[in-house]
C-alpha cells in the first residue's frame, strides 16, 4: 500500500521507516544491556582476587574518612587519581614497615612516570603537595572509589622494624631515629624489644598496631590487603590506578619486582620462640582480627599459614 504522503507501510499497517527506526532502538538497547552485563562481569571478575581480603563494615562506622591534601603520608588515607580518566582511582593507606616503599613508587610512576628517578627514595618525595593526590571536593565521602589499606602479619612487621631500624645501625643512628620504645636499651635483644613494645603506651608509627593508623576504628574501608600475598591482588589494584599491569620497572615473570624488605620473613622462626610468638599474638590481637590474620605457631613456616604467600627477600 502507498500512503498519502508516499512512505511506505509496514505489512502490519505502519510506516516503514518507523517500524525500522523502532527496531534498530529495541536492538541498540539490547546491545547496550548486554554491554553493562559484560561489563559487570568483568569488572567483577577483575576484582575477584580481592575478595578474601574484604573488610567486614560495622553500621556504627562512619562514611567519610579525612584525607591528606596533595601528600601521602604513611599511616593517614590519601586519594590517588587514575591516570586513565575512565577509572576512579582509589583512596589508599600505607603503613610503617607493610610495604609503604614499593607501593609510593608505583603511586609515583602513576602521576609522575617522567620523573622516577626523582623518586628513588620516595618518602621524603611523598610528603611534599602533588595535585594528582589532592581530593576533590565529596571524594572524601564517596563510596564509589575504591578504599584500600596494605598490611602486613604482625609477628614479620615487628621484626623488620627490628632489623631494619636497629640491627642495621650504629648506635648514633639508632638513638637519632627515636623509635625505640621507652624501655628498650639500645643493643638490646630481639626478646627485649618485644617486651620493650608491647608493655609501652605510646609508641613510634613504626611499631603501633595498623589498626591505631588510617582511622581504621571508625571509618568504612573495602580491602585490606595483605602485602605476604601481594601476587595474588597487585593486578586489579595496578589496573584501578590505570596503570600496565606489564610494566617491565615493577612487574617481571608475572610478580611485583620492587619489594623493599628486609629478610624479616626469611628468618623469622630464628628470633621468635613460643612466648614470643603468644606475647605478640595477644599484643596484636585486633591487627589480627581485623584483617584476618591467623595467629602463629613459632614452628611453622609462614608459608603454611598464608594462602599465596611469596617469601620475600
Amino acid at each position: 500500500k502507498i500512503s498519502s504522503d508516499n512512505t511506505t507501510k509496514h505489512p502490519t499497517g505502519g510506516r516503514a521507516s518507523t517500524w525500522r527506526a523502532k527496531m534498530l532502538c529495541h536492538a541498540s538497547s539490547a546491545l547496550l544491556t548486554l554491554y553493562a552485563i559484560a561489563s559487570v562481569r568483568l569488572s567483577l571478575c577483575n576484582i575477584a582476587p580481592l575478595a578474601p581480603f574484604k573488610i567486614n563494615k560495622e553500621q556504627k562506622q562512619g562514611v567519610c574518612l579525612a584525607l591528606q591534601n596533595g601528600t601521602m603520608w604513611n599511616n593517614a588515607p590519601f586519594y590517588v587519581r587514575a591516570t586513565d580518566s575512565k577509572k576512579k582511582g582509589l583512596i589508599l593507606c600505607l603503613h610503617s614497615k607493610s610495604g609503604s616503599t614499593t607501593w609510593k613508587e608505583l603511586v609515583f610512576a602513576t602521576i609522575d612516570p617522567d620523573n622516577l628517578e626523582s623518586y628513588e627514595n620516595p618518602h621524603p618525595a611523598s610528603h611534599v603537595f602533588r595535585p594528582n593526590l589532592m581530593p576533590m571536593h565529596g571524594d572524601d565521602c564517596n563510596r564509589k572509589i575504591p578504599r584500600i589499606t596494605i598490611v602486613r602479619n604482625p609477628y614479620s612487621r615487628l621484626l623488620s622494624c627490628f632489623k631494619d631500624k636497629f640491627l642495621s645501625r650504629n648506635q648514633t643512628q639508632m638513638k637519632g631515629l627515636r623509635i625505640a620504645p621507652k624501655t628498650y636499651s639500645i643493643g638490646g635483644s630481639f626478646a627485649e624489644f618485644v617486651h620493650a613494645t608491647v608493655n609501652s603506651t605510646r609508641l613510634n608509627p613504626h611499631l603501633s598496631l595498623q589498626t591505631s593508623h588510617c582511622n581504621l576504628q571508625g571509618s568504612v574501608y573495602d580491602y585490606a590487603l595483605h602485602i605476604e600475598e601481594i601476587d595474588v591482588w597487585f593486578k586489579p589494584v595496578l589496573q584501578m590506578l590505570g596503570q600496565d599491569i606489564h610494566n617491565p620497572r615493577f612487574v617481571e615473570d608475572g610478580h611485583i619486582k620492587a619489594l623493599n624488605f628486609h629478610g624479616a620473613d626469611e628468618t623469622i622462626t630464628e628470633y621468635y620462640t613460643q612466648d614470643l610468638a603468644e606475647t605478640v599474638s595477644f599484643w596484636a590481637a585486633s591487627d589480627l582480627t581485623t584483617f584476618k590474620y591467623p595467629a602463629w605457631n613459632h614452628t611453622m613456616p609462614l608459608v603454611s599459614i598464608y594462602p599465596g604467600f611469596r617469601r620475600l627477600a
